[in-house]
Protein backbone atom coordinates (compact mmCIF):
# COMPACT_ATOMS: atom_id res chain seq x y z
CA UNK A 1 0.00 0.00 0.00
CA UNK A 2 1.08 3.63 0.34
CA UNK A 3 0.43 6.89 2.07
CA UNK A 4 0.51 9.59 -0.64
CA UNK A 5 -0.29 13.20 0.27
CA UNK A 6 -0.52 16.47 -1.64
CA UNK A 7 -0.83 19.64 0.46
CA UNK A 8 -1.77 22.79 -1.50
CA UNK A 9 -1.08 25.72 0.81
CA UNK A 10 -2.84 28.99 -0.03
CA UNK A 11 -1.91 32.11 2.01
CA UNK A 12 -4.86 34.14 0.67
CA UNK A 13 -3.67 34.24 -2.95
CA UNK A 14 -3.66 31.17 -5.20
CA UNK A 15 -0.44 32.38 -6.83
CA UNK A 16 1.47 32.28 -3.54
CA UNK A 17 2.22 29.50 -1.09
CA UNK A 18 3.55 26.10 -2.04
CA UNK A 19 2.57 22.53 -2.90
CA UNK A 20 4.01 19.69 -0.86
CA UNK A 21 4.05 16.12 -2.14
CA UNK A 22 5.05 13.44 0.36
CA UNK A 23 4.93 9.64 0.30
CA UNK A 24 6.37 6.65 2.08
CA UNK A 25 8.48 4.15 0.15
CA UNK A 26 7.14 0.80 1.38
CA UNK A 27 6.20 -1.66 -1.39
CA UNK A 28 3.87 -4.55 -0.61
CA UNK A 29 2.83 -7.38 -2.94
CA UNK A 30 -0.02 -9.84 -2.84
CA UNK A 31 1.05 -13.46 -2.32
CA UNK A 32 0.01 -14.48 -5.82
CA UNK A 33 2.32 -11.80 -7.20
CA UNK A 34 5.33 -13.69 -5.86
CA UNK A 35 6.50 -14.61 -9.33
CA UNK A 36 7.35 -10.94 -9.92
CA UNK A 37 10.40 -9.19 -8.45
CA UNK A 38 9.36 -7.93 -5.02
CA UNK A 39 11.50 -5.07 -3.70
CA UNK A 40 10.66 -3.85 -0.23
CA UNK A 41 10.97 -0.13 -1.04
CA UNK A 42 10.61 2.09 -4.09
CA UNK A 43 10.34 5.76 -4.94
CA UNK A 44 6.70 6.80 -5.43
CA UNK A 45 6.86 10.53 -6.21
CA UNK A 46 8.62 12.29 -9.08
CA UNK A 47 9.26 15.78 -10.32
CA UNK A 48 7.75 16.85 -13.67
CA UNK A 49 10.14 19.76 -14.30
CA UNK A 50 8.64 20.88 -17.61
CA UNK A 51 5.26 21.41 -15.90
CA UNK A 52 6.31 22.76 -12.47
CA UNK A 53 4.44 19.80 -11.03
CA UNK A 54 4.88 16.41 -9.38
CA UNK A 55 3.49 12.93 -10.00
CA UNK A 56 3.00 10.15 -7.48
CA UNK A 57 1.27 6.78 -7.41
CA UNK A 58 -0.59 4.52 -5.00
CA UNK A 59 -1.96 0.98 -5.24
CA UNK A 60 -0.26 -1.55 -7.52
CA UNK A 61 3.51 -1.82 -7.26
CA UNK A 62 4.13 -2.77 -10.87
CA UNK A 63 3.03 -2.05 -14.44
CA UNK A 64 2.11 -4.98 -16.68
CA UNK A 65 1.71 -5.08 -20.47
CA UNK A 66 0.95 -8.62 -21.68
CA UNK A 67 4.00 -10.60 -20.46
CA UNK A 68 6.08 -7.51 -19.77
CA UNK A 69 6.28 -6.50 -16.09
CA UNK A 70 8.04 -3.42 -14.69
CA UNK A 71 8.10 -1.76 -11.29
CA UNK A 72 5.63 1.11 -11.38
CA UNK A 73 8.32 3.38 -9.95
CA UNK A 74 10.62 3.06 -12.97
CA UNK A 75 7.68 2.93 -15.41
CA UNK A 76 6.25 6.25 -14.16
CA UNK A 77 9.65 7.91 -14.20
CA UNK A 78 10.18 6.78 -17.80
CA UNK A 79 6.70 7.98 -18.77
CA UNK A 80 7.50 11.44 -17.38
CA UNK A 81 10.74 11.61 -19.34
CA UNK A 82 9.07 10.52 -22.60
CA UNK A 83 6.13 12.94 -22.40
CA UNK A 84 7.93 16.27 -22.19
CA UNK A 85 5.79 17.53 -25.08
CA UNK A 86 2.84 17.86 -22.66
CA UNK A 87 2.11 21.57 -22.25
CA UNK A 88 -0.31 21.31 -19.33
CA UNK A 89 -1.03 19.02 -16.41
CA UNK A 90 -4.28 18.16 -18.14
CA UNK A 91 -2.41 17.05 -21.28
CA UNK A 92 -0.04 14.96 -19.19
CA UNK A 93 -2.83 13.36 -17.12
CA UNK A 94 -4.95 12.48 -20.15
CA UNK A 95 -1.91 10.96 -21.90
CA UNK A 96 -1.16 8.90 -18.79
CA UNK A 97 -4.77 7.72 -18.59
CA UNK A 98 -4.77 6.79 -22.29
CA UNK A 99 -1.51 4.85 -22.00
CA UNK A 100 -2.77 2.84 -19.03
CA UNK A 101 -6.09 2.03 -20.71
CA UNK A 102 -4.40 0.97 -23.94
CA UNK A 103 -1.84 -1.35 -22.41
CA UNK A 104 -2.82 -2.54 -18.93
CA UNK A 105 -4.89 -5.80 -19.06
CA UNK A 106 -8.39 -5.11 -17.76
CA UNK A 107 -8.38 -8.16 -15.50
CA UNK A 108 -5.25 -6.82 -13.76
CA UNK A 109 -6.54 -3.26 -13.55
CA UNK A 110 -9.70 -4.24 -11.68
CA UNK A 111 -7.84 -6.25 -9.04
CA UNK A 112 -6.92 -3.24 -6.90
CA UNK A 113 -7.62 0.49 -6.74
CA UNK A 114 -4.57 2.19 -8.18
CA UNK A 115 -4.03 5.80 -9.09
CA UNK A 116 -1.75 8.72 -9.81
CA UNK A 117 -1.65 12.25 -8.36
CA UNK A 118 -0.49 15.03 -10.68
CA UNK A 119 -0.24 18.32 -8.80
CA UNK A 120 1.47 21.64 -9.47
CA UNK A 121 1.10 25.19 -10.79
CA UNK A 122 -0.20 25.93 -14.27
CA UNK A 123 1.14 28.64 -16.56
CA UNK A 124 -0.86 31.27 -14.65
CA UNK A 125 0.67 30.05 -11.36
CA UNK A 126 -2.68 28.67 -10.23
CA UNK A 127 -2.64 25.25 -8.50
CA UNK A 128 -4.20 22.21 -10.15
CA UNK A 129 -4.69 18.70 -8.82
CA UNK A 130 -5.34 15.90 -11.31
CA UNK A 131 -6.03 12.30 -10.44
CA UNK A 132 -5.88 9.29 -12.76
CA UNK A 133 -7.38 6.17 -11.13
CA UNK A 134 -9.51 3.08 -11.71
CA UNK A 135 -12.21 4.32 -9.35
CA UNK A 136 -14.65 7.11 -8.65
CA UNK A 137 -14.74 9.02 -5.37
CA UNK A 138 -16.36 6.13 -3.48
CA UNK A 139 -13.54 3.70 -2.72
CA UNK A 140 -15.96 1.26 -1.09
CA UNK A 141 -17.10 0.27 -4.56
CA UNK A 142 -15.11 -2.37 -6.49
CA UNK A 143 -12.28 -1.12 -8.71
CA UNK A 144 -13.07 -0.39 -12.34
CA UNK A 145 -11.38 -2.23 -15.20
CA UNK A 146 -10.22 1.08 -16.70
CA UNK A 147 -8.76 4.41 -15.62
CA UNK A 148 -10.50 7.78 -15.35
CA UNK A 149 -8.97 11.26 -15.36
CA UNK A 150 -10.26 14.29 -13.40
CA UNK A 151 -9.14 17.67 -12.07
CA UNK A 152 -10.24 18.15 -8.47
CA UNK A 153 -8.80 21.37 -6.99
CA UNK A 154 -10.03 24.06 -9.38
CA UNK A 155 -13.39 22.34 -9.75
CA UNK A 156 -13.63 21.66 -6.01
CA UNK A 157 -11.92 23.43 -3.13
CA UNK A 158 -10.80 26.51 -5.09
CA UNK A 159 -14.36 27.14 -6.28
CA UNK A 160 -15.73 26.49 -2.78
CA UNK A 161 -13.23 29.01 -1.39
CA UNK A 162 -14.50 31.70 -3.75
CA UNK A 163 -12.22 31.46 -6.80
CA UNK A 164 -14.24 32.77 -9.75
CA UNK A 165 -11.73 31.68 -12.40
CA UNK A 166 -10.32 35.19 -12.69
CA UNK A 167 -9.28 36.78 -9.39
CA UNK A 168 -6.67 34.60 -7.64
CA UNK A 169 -6.97 36.44 -4.32
CA UNK A 170 -9.52 34.31 -2.50
CA UNK A 171 -8.83 36.07 0.80
CA UNK A 172 -8.56 32.83 2.76
CA UNK A 173 -5.66 31.10 4.43
CA UNK A 174 -6.04 27.37 3.88
CA UNK A 175 -4.50 23.97 3.22
CA UNK A 176 -6.13 21.63 0.71
CA UNK A 177 -5.11 18.01 1.24
CA UNK A 178 -5.44 15.14 -1.22
CA UNK A 179 -4.67 11.74 0.30
CA UNK A 180 -4.59 8.23 -1.11
CA UNK A 181 -3.32 4.78 -0.32
CA UNK A 182 -4.20 4.31 3.34
CA UNK A 183 -5.78 7.65 4.33
CA UNK A 184 -6.80 6.58 7.85
CA UNK A 185 -3.50 7.47 9.60
CA UNK A 186 -3.50 10.86 7.90
CA UNK A 187 -6.95 11.71 9.26
CA UNK A 188 -6.08 10.39 12.72
CA UNK A 189 -2.74 12.05 13.36
CA UNK A 190 -1.15 14.08 10.52
CA UNK A 191 -2.60 17.47 11.46
CA UNK A 192 -2.08 16.81 15.17
CA UNK A 193 1.61 16.14 14.50
CA UNK A 194 1.77 19.42 12.57
CA UNK A 195 0.14 21.24 15.47
CA UNK A 196 2.71 19.71 17.82
CA UNK A 197 5.57 20.98 15.64
CA UNK A 198 4.14 24.49 15.31
CA UNK A 199 3.60 24.72 19.05
CA UNK A 200 7.05 23.44 19.94
CA UNK A 201 9.05 25.61 17.53
CA UNK A 202 7.75 28.74 19.23
CA UNK A 203 10.10 27.82 22.07
CA UNK A 204 13.67 29.09 22.14
CA UNK A 205 15.02 25.52 22.14
CA UNK A 206 14.43 25.10 18.41
CA UNK A 207 16.06 26.61 15.34
CA UNK A 208 13.02 26.86 13.05
CA UNK A 209 11.00 30.08 12.88
CA UNK A 210 7.38 30.01 11.88
CA UNK A 211 5.33 32.83 10.40
CA UNK A 212 1.82 31.83 9.28
CA UNK A 213 1.93 34.06 6.20
CA UNK A 214 5.53 33.98 5.07
CA UNK A 215 5.64 30.29 5.88
CA UNK A 216 8.44 27.89 6.52
CA UNK A 217 11.43 27.31 4.26
CA UNK A 218 11.28 24.43 1.79
CA UNK A 219 13.88 22.62 3.86
CA UNK A 220 11.81 22.95 7.05
CA UNK A 221 8.59 21.90 5.27
CA UNK A 222 10.38 18.81 3.98
CA UNK A 223 11.92 17.92 7.35
CA UNK A 224 8.59 18.21 9.15
CA UNK A 225 6.66 16.18 6.56
CA UNK A 226 9.28 13.43 6.58
CA UNK A 227 9.15 13.30 10.38
CA UNK A 228 5.35 13.06 10.31
CA UNK A 229 5.55 10.19 7.82
CA UNK A 230 8.25 8.45 9.88
CA UNK A 231 6.00 8.56 12.96
CA UNK A 232 3.23 6.80 11.03
CA UNK A 233 5.68 4.32 9.49
CA UNK A 234 7.12 3.55 12.92
CA UNK A 235 3.64 2.78 14.23
CA UNK A 236 3.05 0.29 11.42
CA UNK A 237 6.49 -1.24 11.93
CA UNK A 238 5.91 -1.76 15.65
CA UNK A 239 2.26 -2.73 15.79
CA UNK A 240 0.95 -3.97 12.43
CA UNK A 241 0.62 -7.68 11.68
CA UNK A 242 3.15 -9.34 9.44
CA UNK A 243 2.14 -8.72 5.86
CA UNK A 244 0.22 -5.58 6.88
CA UNK A 245 3.15 -3.24 7.47
CA UNK A 246 1.90 -1.24 4.50
CA UNK A 247 3.33 2.21 5.29
CA UNK A 248 7.00 2.74 6.03
CA UNK A 249 10.51 3.13 4.71
CA UNK A 250 12.45 6.38 4.25
CA UNK A 251 9.88 8.97 3.12
CA UNK A 252 10.29 11.23 0.09
CA UNK A 253 9.14 14.83 -0.33
CA UNK A 254 8.92 17.28 -3.23
CA UNK A 255 7.97 20.96 -3.03
CA UNK A 256 6.97 23.22 -5.90
CA UNK A 257 6.23 26.92 -5.78
CA UNK A 258 4.76 29.43 -8.26
CA UNK A 259 7.30 30.69 -10.77
CA UNK A 260 6.13 34.31 -10.52
CA UNK A 261 4.43 34.75 -7.13
CA UNK A 262 2.94 38.10 -6.12
CA UNK A 263 5.08 40.32 -3.93
CA UNK A 264 5.43 38.72 -0.55
CA UNK A 265 3.05 39.94 2.12
CA UNK A 266 4.59 40.53 5.50
CA UNK A 267 2.73 39.88 8.72
CA UNK A 268 3.21 42.46 11.45
CA UNK A 269 2.20 41.19 14.87
CA UNK A 270 0.68 43.45 17.46
CA UNK A 271 0.90 41.63 20.75
CA UNK A 272 1.71 42.22 24.37
CA UNK A 273 1.08 45.96 24.11
CA UNK A 274 3.99 46.48 21.72
CA UNK A 275 4.07 47.43 18.06
CA UNK A 276 7.46 46.08 17.02
CA UNK A 277 8.76 47.18 20.42
CA UNK A 278 6.78 50.46 20.56
CA UNK A 279 4.04 50.63 23.25
CA UNK A 280 0.53 51.21 21.95
CA UNK A 281 -2.99 51.21 23.32
CA UNK A 282 -5.27 48.62 21.72
CA UNK A 283 -8.30 50.65 22.80
CA UNK A 284 -7.11 53.82 21.05
CA UNK A 285 -9.76 54.35 18.37
CA UNK A 286 -7.49 56.37 16.12
CA UNK A 287 -5.34 55.69 13.09
CA UNK A 288 -2.05 55.81 14.94
CA UNK A 289 -1.33 52.07 14.60
CA UNK A 290 -1.79 52.10 10.84
CA UNK A 291 0.08 55.40 10.53
CA UNK A 292 2.92 53.93 12.55
CA UNK A 293 3.06 50.99 10.19
CA UNK A 294 3.18 53.28 7.16
CA UNK A 295 5.95 55.37 8.67
CA UNK A 296 7.84 52.30 9.82
CA UNK A 297 7.82 50.73 6.37
CA UNK A 298 8.42 54.01 4.56
CA UNK A 299 7.28 52.49 1.29
CA UNK A 300 4.17 52.23 -0.83
CA UNK A 301 1.90 49.39 0.10
CA UNK A 302 -1.50 48.14 1.17
CA UNK A 303 -2.58 46.90 4.57
CA UNK A 304 -5.02 44.11 5.33
CA UNK A 305 -6.68 42.62 8.34
CA UNK A 306 -5.87 38.92 8.60
CA UNK A 307 -7.22 36.39 7.95
CA UNK A 308 -9.95 38.09 5.88
CA UNK A 309 -7.52 40.27 3.89
CA UNK A 310 -9.94 43.19 4.10
CA UNK A 311 -8.01 46.20 2.83
CA UNK A 312 -7.41 49.12 5.20
CA UNK A 313 -6.80 52.65 3.98
CA UNK A 314 -3.91 54.12 6.02
CA UNK A 315 -5.85 57.35 6.69
CA UNK A 316 -9.17 55.66 7.35
CA UNK A 317 -10.49 55.99 10.93
CA UNK A 318 -10.86 52.54 12.32
CA UNK A 319 -12.33 50.89 15.38
CA UNK A 320 -9.30 48.90 16.38
CA UNK A 321 -11.28 46.86 18.88
CA UNK A 322 -12.72 45.15 15.77
CA UNK A 323 -9.35 44.02 14.49
CA UNK A 324 -9.47 40.33 13.88
CA UNK A 325 -8.19 38.16 16.69
CA UNK A 326 -7.87 34.57 15.65
CA UNK A 327 -6.30 31.28 16.39
CA UNK A 328 -5.97 28.46 13.91
CA UNK A 329 -5.79 25.78 16.54
CA UNK A 330 -2.19 24.99 17.29
CA UNK A 331 -0.98 26.84 14.21
CA UNK A 332 -0.44 30.44 15.25
CA UNK A 333 -0.24 32.65 18.25
CA UNK A 334 -3.41 34.50 19.16
CA UNK A 335 -2.22 37.79 17.75
CA UNK A 336 -3.67 40.97 16.38
CA UNK A 337 -2.35 40.85 12.84
CA UNK A 338 -1.99 43.45 10.14
CA UNK A 339 -0.65 42.30 6.80
CA UNK A 340 1.49 44.61 4.69
CA UNK A 341 1.67 44.07 0.93
CA UNK A 342 4.24 46.19 -0.92
CA UNK A 343 3.24 47.78 -4.22
CA UNK A 344 5.59 47.22 -7.11
CA UNK A 345 7.02 50.48 -8.45
CA UNK A 346 5.84 51.37 -11.96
Amino acid sequence: MTLLINDIFIPGDLRAGYILTVADTRISYKKKDGKYPAPTHAKKIFDIPYLNATAGYFGLAYYQYIAYVEELSSWLNNFINKNHQAETMGDFSRALCKELNLKMPKHRVKEQITGFHICGYNKDDIPEFWIVRNSGDDYKKPPLDHYLCDEKFLSGEATAAGFDGTNPNIGKYQHSFYINGDPDPFHRIWLSLGDFVDGMIEREDFTMEYNPLEGKSDDDISKIAKWQMKVIGSFYSNFAKEGRKIVGGPPDTLIVRPKNPPLKRRAIYLEGGLLNGIPYDLNDHSTKVIRALVEMKNTAGRFYLSPTFTEIEPDEPRDYDKFVYYRRTGRTKQDLMVVFEPIEPE
